[in-house]
Order: structure tokens, then sequence, then C-alpha cells
């Protein structure tokens, strides 16, 4: 029996183009998925199906019922959070050291070369003869490397956090490209926030912001 893959447990009677299986025609009807759309809106989403919640009192497929071990792999997997410390703390005390280990964690993947996702944009290999296999956020980027390798600049994928404050309050910025013979940072652009302005003013080396602009002056666009 296929189970259904937007996590209620029931049957998935329906199948997508995705691939994926649904107990209903559409997955917004699926029971779960319309629980964590509601929590997530709310802000309270842990990840958790309703059948796993103390007190829960609205009848289900599998009440009173033993889970199936396919079912049940999905729940474990959906209460995994990549290493992180998951959902609030129950006292205030608890959560402030939840907070402190995620800090933690996070700070300890940047210092690994950890490069998380940015916005929208998909990761994307490309093998350089200067920098060797790096991944390049969007079709830009790596239209920049290419560029790069072209014309003999010797560059890295940039890893290094630099700090600046907002209101107050410390936040970190990684530009993406670094030029190794100019040491300038490269930040490719393709629309500037007022955010983005406030991190540039505070930098202390030497950046260049490549917009659409430049990329077209450039002839890389």
């Amino acid at each position: 029996m296929k189970i259904c893959d937007y996590g209620c447990g029931n049957e998935a009677k329906y199948f997508f183009k995705n691939g994926k299986g649904c107990c209903n025609s559409s997955p917004n009807k699926c029971p779960f998925k319309r629980q964590k759309d509601s929590e997530r809106k709310k802000g309270k989403f842990n990840g958790t199906p309703y059948w796993e919640i103390d007190g829960y009192k609205k009848e289900s497929h599998w009440k009173g019922k033993k889970l199936p071990d396919e079912v049940k792999t999905k729940i474990s997997e959906s209460l995994k959070n990549n290493g992180l410390p998951k959902g609030r703390g129950s006292t205030p005390e608890k959560e402030i050291e939840r907070k402190r280990k995620l800090s933690e964690i996070i700070k300890k993947r940047y210092e690994d070369g950890w490069l998380p996702k940015s916005g929208r944009t998909k990761k994307i290999k490309y093998q350089s003869k200067y920098e060797g296999e790096v991944l390049l956020d969007g079709s830009w980027e790596l239209l920049v490397a290419k560029y790069f390798d072209e014309n003999k600049i010797e560059w890295r994928r940039n890893k290094k956090r630099f700090q600046y404050y907002d209101n107050n309050k410390k936040r970190f910025y990684t530009p993406d490209f670094y030029l190794i013979k100019s040491d300038t940072y490269i930040e490719v652009k393709g629309y500037e926030t007022d955010l983005d302005r406030l991190k540039w003013s505070q930098f202390p080396n030497k950046i260049e912001i490549w917009n659409k602009d430049t990329l077209i002056n450039k002839g890389i666009l």
C-alpha cells in the first residue's frame, strides 16, 4: 500500500505529475497538510502529526491502530531538522539553551565552509580551473565565474563572513567572490535594498557591486 506523501498516514489514492501520492484529489485536502499549513501561518508548526499529539480529539485513520513501519519512518523524518534543535523550549530557560545550541551549530557550519542557499536561486555546480568545483547561486554567478576563468582572473568562492550592525543588532554578510590579485570582493546583485546598502557601507574591505548594467558592460550578459 502506498502511503500519502503529504504526511497524514492514509493510503495514497491519487498520484500527481511530481510523482507524489495523496489521500485526496488535492494536496490541500490532506488533513496533515491542512494542519501543517494552518499552524505554520500561526508560527506554531513543529512537524508533529496530529495523531501524535496528546489529547487530540479528532478521529483519525490510525486511531487505536498500530502504525505501519513506513508511516513511522515518515514521522521520524518529519521530526528531523538537519541536526538543529527543533521547536520552542517548554520553559524560558530551555528556550534560551535551545537558541544557544542552535547558534553554536550554525557557527560551526560556517567555520566548515557551509554556504546557505541564497534566496530562491538554486545551487549550481561549476568546475573552475582556479577554484576547482564550487557551488554557485544562480545563473548570474555562474556567468561571472566563467568570465573570471576565461579572462585568467584568479578568484575564490568567498566563504568569509563580515560583521555589520542593523539597528544595533549584530549581523553577518558574505560577499559572493574574492579576487586574489586585486584584493577585491565581488557581490553579484540583481537589485539593491536598503539593507544591502547598509551592509556595504560598513564593509571593511574593497568591494565592487556587479549589477545587471555591470554585467552587460563587461559583456557577461
